[in-house]
């Protein structure tokens, strides 16, 4: 990043503080003392730094927000269910508030993954058995009609999913 010179700013939480929202956006407009129009804004972090920013920028249509997670999104509404190995017949209790990929690496850890957040599909499997809850916004429709799953963020819609694995 030197290279950049003064385009790029360097913060450490230890040294700095935890930076407030206006911080992060940079200068202000002196005219409105705002952040100025126009900015496209790139932030990766956690997830309180980023929810923090996108309430921060919600009235601000003329601000462009691209974010990206360190972590996965929680799981919201999750119930326990099993997942089955076909080619072993393992069977994987899948918590409430644990995802899929994360159970199914109890048992595989050298199932593919990436992201974590829905959004690669380097997780997806196919599935023998069982309705999906699909929570992900990359599969088309005759993917999900061929039972494919995004393991990091989908879930079993009743109480067990039979996964081609």
């Amino acid at each position: 990043v030197a290279r950049f010179g003064d385009k790029v700013t360097i913060r450490t939480d230890d040294a700095d503080g935890l930076p407030t929202m206006d911080a992060l956006l940079g200068d202000v407009d002196p005219e409105t003392g705002r952040a100025p129009s126009g900015l496209a804004v790139y932030c990766c972090g956690p997830v309180p730094m980023l929810e923090s920013l996108r309430r921060h920028l919600a009235d601000r249509p003329d601000i462009e927000l691209h974010y990206e997670r360190f972590t996965p999104p929680p799981v919201e509404n999750g119930r326990e269910f099993i997942a089955t190995i076909a080619s072993t017949g393992a069977e994987i209790t899948v918590g409430a508030t644990e995802s899929l990929l994360s159970a199914v690496q109890r048992e595989i850890p050298s199932v593919p993954y990436s992201c974590r957040q829905g959004f690669c599909g380097t997780c997806k499997l196919g599935t023998l058995a069982g309705a999906i809850d699909h929570r992900d916004n990359i599969l088309t429709e005759p993917e999900r009609a061929a039972g494919q799953i995004l393991t990091c963020v989908s879930r079993a819609q009743g109480d067990h999913l039979t996964l081609d694995l």
